[in-house]
């Protein structure tokens, strides 16, 4: 990861507080994606542990903006392999969501966060 200096001097910093910057990943997964036959084990599973990262952070626990992924997630996705499978990620997400339909129900809210594709189902 780059530092929190914009890339290329323009845009916003791809970290930010604790947080990664969507586009930043999503440009760098596309520029690096080079996977074949004979791909070393370890360039997969770094691009399998990046994906992971906008999964998870980006799709099943946004924010409100779309455009961060919160840093919590990275030490949750870059441990062991076995690890990272026993989490229950759907008690996790169901959690983010009433956590976020709390919070759009105060005084003043005006956007919800998180994974509202799922009530939408």
């Amino acid at each position: 990861m780059p530092t929190t200096t914009p890339v290329d001097g323009v845009g916003h910093p791809p970290l930010n507080a604790g947080q990664v910057s969507v586009p930043w990943l999503v440009d760098h997964i596309q520029m690096e994606v080079n996977i074949g036959p004979d791909t070393p084990e370890d360039q997969v599973e770094r691009y399998a542990r990046v994906y992971l990262i906008g999964l998870v952070g980006g799709f099943l626990f946004p924010d409100k903006s779309n455009r961060w992924i919160q840093g919590m997630w990275l030490n949750m996705l870059l441990g062991d392999w076995d690890e990272i499978g026993k989490k229950s990620w759907g008690s996790a997400v169901l959690a983010g969501i009433y956590r976020e339909l709390c919070t759009c129900s105060r005084l003043g809210a005006k956007q919800v966060g998180g994974a509202m594709f799922i009530l939408q189902l």
